[in-house]
């Protein structure tokens, strides 16, 4: 399987080709920190 996306000015696009078992939507204070955002979205 294959999933497309990108920002939405397009400036940064991706592709990833396969299956994932996984996505987390995190808030701790480590994530926050880490993105300087309100929370961190990781796909495994």
């Amino acid at each position: 399987m294959e999933y497309q996306g990108s920002c939405l000015c397009k400036g940064v696009q991706f592709k990833i080709n396969g299956d994932f078992e996984s996505f987390y939507l995190c808030h701790c204070s480590y994530c926050r920190k880490d993105t300087g955002s309100a929370h961190a979205a990781n796909l495994l």
